[in-house]
């Protein structure tokens, strides 16, 4: 039986680890396996479009080490995911975005589980033509402590995520995936996330994450088959 859970999405995206395990009814060992994930990240910084890549390996059992070599380049390490050793990744910083698209290409994962086993997993990355998302307004409710966030409509999104970030980057607010319909979301204490509260007057950053999947892909695994992500940003005050 496999299990997936989502621990954060879109890590600036998406930047999403996912956690996968596994159990045997059996009590039999347990095989290692991985799935990877490499995709490529979009924003606006100091008004150009500018891009990066964000790395997660994913195991059914705690990791050890994991290193990426991506196409003609270096062998690079992940980290492990404050969430869980059965997570490591890369995520982009924002002065790791730069102006050129990423390489088109394989990335080859390279994992080892603190068993001592090993995986070899290839992951394909495609720069594609996903839209950064327009965000229209955003409007505070103070008779019920809300705020609602409104965007244009996307052609070739398969879906969105909103984020609140405090004044460290650090995430505040995760909210579930959305539909690709989806042009608005209330940011309330039960649709999504909280990692802690927003107080009246606090700073944040708002965050809209459009997404798309990798191709052909089968349903359960489309949580670790992110193709690209698009970010738009705006600055809110919590409780105005």
């Amino acid at each position: 039986m496999r299990t997936t859970r989502l621990g954060k999405i879109l890590l600036m995206a998406f930047a999403l680890p996912f956690v996968f395990w596994a159990c045997d009814d059996d009590d039999a060992p347990l095989e290692f396996e991985v799935y990877a994930d490499a995709f490529v990240m979009k924003k606006v910084i100091d008004n150009e479009v500018k891009y990066g890549v964000s790395y997660f390996a994913y195991g059914n059992k705690s990791i050890s080490s994991a290193t990426v070599t991506p196409p003609a380049g270096e062998p690079f390490e992940l980290v492990v995911s404050e969430e869980s050793a059965f997570t490591f990744l890369k995520e982009t910083s924002e002065e790791e975005f730069v102006s050129s698209l990423p390489q088109n290409g394989s990335y080859l994962f390279d994992v080892e589980s603190k068993d001592g086993e090993t995986v070899q997993v290839t992951e394909v990355v495609e720069n594609g033509t996903l839209e950064i998302p327009v965000i229209t307004e955003t409007t505070y409710h103070s008779e019920d402590a809300t705020m609602t966030v409104e965007w244009e409509e996307s052609e070739n999104a398969d879906g969105f995520v909103v984020r609140l970030l405090d004044d460290e980057g650090k995430v505040k607010f995760l909210s579930y995936a959305l539909n690709p319909t989806v042009d608005e979301f209330n940011i309330n204490s039960s649709s999504g996330s909280w990692a802690n509260q927003a107080y009246s007057g606090d700073e944040l950053t708002l965050q809209l994450q459009a997404f798309t999947y990798e191709a052909d892909v089968p349903q359960e695994e489309l949580v670790y088959s992110i193709k690209e992500i698009s970010v738009a940003e705006t600055q809110v005050t919590w409780g105005q």
